[in-house]
């Protein structure tokens, strides 16, 4: 079906030279050439042909779950390790041991040069942040628990494994929070190599003189919390 056009002809039939108005047929549009030739009685210019230009998209982490994540001066959200899948990760599959920072202001990702000693590859870990202090601890890299505890300056981008005494069960899914800008209250979590949830809580004073973790019944007892 054609539809009308109401300008001049400019077809170079002269059967159709004395009619008022011209048709763009639909057979015609389906061409690139034939539609463009067609366009020109409706006033359009004469542009040459666009030329496709690739645009950088900036970094960004590849996708994931599982990382650890903490807000950094109400500005930067920091992320670490995850897994790709969503199906239970195994040692043959994939763990991330990358960090990376989310600037809400500037709405972009920059990947952190990590140096020191930096985590081993890691999910289901838990971060908190005592400036200028990022605190990781534990998580899973695909075979087994980790207890593991490490800091993080990110004014200097350097990694600090803490040497303590003593130290909660190895634990992956457990939750942390920061209180009153000075204890990493930590709970739960899961040992999944044998298969069983965790209750306990630990706590820890940021900065750590004594370098160990204190379970929350020995704080109060102790009139400490």
């Amino acid at each position: 079906k054609c539809t009308p056009c109401f300008c001049s002809s400019s077809s170079s039939s002269s059967s159709s030279s004395s009619s008022s108005s011209s048709y763009l047929c639909s057979s015609s549009v389906n061409t690139p050439s034939t539609s463009m030739q067609s366009l020109q009685p409706l006033g359009l210019p004469n542009l040459p042909p666009r030329k496709r230009k690739r645009l950088d998209r900036p970094p960004e982490p590849p996708s994931r779950l599982y990382h650890g994540s903490v807000l950094v001066r109400d500005r930067y959200m920091y992320i670490f390790g995850g897994a790709p899948d969503a199906k239970t990760t195994t040692a043959e599959d994939v763990v991330y041991s990358d960090m990376w920072y989310f600037d809400v202001v500037d709405m972009c990702w920059h990947e952190v040069e990590q140096r020191g000693t930096p985590p081993s590859k890691r999910g289901s870990t838990i971060m908190i942040f005592m400036d200028p202090l990022i605190l990781l601890f534990g998580g899973f890299d695909g075979a087994v628990e980790h207890n593991d505890c490490y800091t993080l300056d990110v004014d200097l981008q350097v990694w600090r494994r803490m040497q303590l005494t003593t130290v909660p069960h190895a634990r992956c899914g457990h939750g942390a929070s920061l209180v009153s800008g000075r204890y990493c209250i930590m709970h739960g979590g899961c040992d999944l190599t044998l298969q069983m949830c965790l209750g306990d809580t630990h706590i820890l004073g940021l900065p750590a003189p004594s370098l160990r973790w204190l379970t929350a019944r020995y704080m109060i007892m102790a009139g400490i919390w």
